[in-house]
């Protein structure tokens, strides 16, 4: 009794090979699948990860490039405000140099000076013998009224004297 309900009841070693190597099957394709499944999600995650690093590297460099041109900006801002000022100061300089520039412009040579000298020293050698002309000349003048003046008082006094 014991081995027909064994029998009845139970499944054999042959039956539960049969009926496991079926569900290792299924299992069998069922860990494909699922390793299928890992499989493509990490590649899809390593791919994520791989984009996200390439994205954080250009952005960094990105960052770095907008960064060195600020910086450059500064710099050529710096030396623009620099020329600016060396630019006026050099026009503040070539205005200074036009006035004395102006100035001698304005002074006659020293061919006009010299020019002009012989012409005051002749005009002195001129003006100097008209004056001792006139000089002598009133001079005598004055002399021949004094010697009339004085022969008419003696003249005078001779008559007076006579009389």
């Amino acid at each position: 009794s014991n081995s027909s309900d064994e029998s009845v009841g139970s499944i054999d070693d042959d039956e539960m090979s049969s009926l496991m190597g079926s569900r290792k099957k299924y299992s069998s394709r069922s860990d494909k699948s699922i390793s299928a499944l890992s499989t493509g999600v990490f590649a899809n995650c390593i791919c994520f990860l791989l984009f996200l690093g390439v994205f954080v590297f250009f952005g960094m460099r990105y960052q770095s490039s907008i960064s060195e041109m600020e910086n450059k900006i500064i710099e050529l801002d710096a030396r623009l405000s620099s020329e600016e000022s060396r630019t006026a100061k050099l026009e503040l300089d070539i205005g200074e140099h036009q006035k004395v520039i102006d100035r001698f412009n304005n002074i006659t040579t020293n061919k006009e000076l010299s020019d002009k000298v012989d012409s005051l020293e002749h005009e002195f050698v001129n003006t100097t013998t008209f004056l001792v002309k006139e000089v002598n000349d009133t001079k005598e003048s004055l002399e021949q009224e004094m010697t009339e003046i004085v022969e008419k008082v003696e003249q005078e006094t001779t008559n007076t004297t006579e009389k």
